[in-house]
């Protein structure tokens, strides 16, 4: 394949959304994710006379030489720290004040399965190399971690309930969908919870009339996020005739139950193919 500068900007855009999927893998950011592509083919750019002088093997080449440049990109970036989730900064607990997002911390950030197009050998690569890490991450009792890709019948059954549940604002139903040692965690915020009894806390806070935190009427879409099912959720605060952008939740499904559920603030529906409202029925 020969990299002419009438030809570079196609010849690599068709790998731009794998390589945003590998970047992601290495920083947890999509926001980065997006941004070190740009930086890979800026680099590559400046760097395509040394393409063309030592490979001519063609496609698969260029393609593994964008992955390296790619790679050396993230590894070189030092501003951006290492992305985490509540629960690796501190104990679980019950916030005692008003609720303070921190913007100052690096959190993980999901990535909507719409925009995958990774290889299944590439993706069980990856999972196979982030099992490790995962597992160290899991409540104690849990030594195996299995990924998901679609939501399954039964994993979208659950989902069902859940969302009724929500609809009737019944905390308890929400619980009883749960394991025992139920993780939760919602970042930006800084604290998180384990247990069931927390969890319906939760729920009670923001679901029943009167509850510290109710904010309005929810509707919910089934997604895929992080290979995990998922749910995007659109708030109607009282006074709006539309259902806005609110939140995703992820989940991890073990056993019939929700084991683990990320609540995300993240609002750019853009990016899951979805509406940027809905409407009042």
């Amino acid at each position: 394949m020969t990299v002419t500068e009438g030809t570079f900007a196609e010849q690599a855009e068709q790998f731009r959304y794998e390589l945003r999927v590998h970047c992601y893998r290495m920083l947890g950011s999509y926001d980065d994710a997006e941004d070190l592509v740009q930086e890979t083919f800026l680099r590559a750019w400046r760097k395509r006379e040394d393409f063309r002088g030592e490979h001519s093997e063609g496609r698969s080449s260029f393609r593994a030489w964008l992955y390296k440049i790619a790679t050396n990109a993230c590894i070189d970036d030092v501003r951006r720290p290492q992305r985490v989730l509540p629960h690796q900064l501190e104990p679980s607990s019950w916030p005692t004040g008003e609720a303070v997002a921190r913007d100052d911390l690096p959190w993980l950030q999901p990535f909507p399965d719409v925009l995958l197009d990774s290889s299944v050998a590439s993706v069980n690569s990856a999972l196979q190399r982030a099992r490790p890490v995962l597992r160290e991450h899991l409540p104690a009792r849990r030594t195996e971690w299995a990924p998901t890709g679609d939501p399954s019948a039964d994993e979208q059954a659950l989902l069902a309930k859940y969302m009724t549940a929500w609809d009737r604002a019944d905390s308890a139903g929400i619980a009883a969908l749960m394991h025992e040692d139920i993780r939760i965690t919602m970042p930006p915020y800084p604290f998180w919870f384990s247990g069931r009894v927390d969890a319906e806390r939760i729920w009670a806070a923001n679901l029943e009339p009167g509850g510290d935190t109710n904010r309005g009427d929810w509707r919910f879409v089934v997604i895929g996020v992080n290979r995990q099912p998922g749910l995007a959720g659109y708030l109607k605060v009282p006074g709006d005739s539309l259902y806005r952008p609110f939140g995703i939740d992820a989940f991890r499904i073990e056993d019939g139950l929700i084991a683990e559920l990320t609540a995300f603030e993240f609002t750019d529906f853009e990016r899951l193919g979805l509406p940027p409202y809905l409407a009042s029925a």
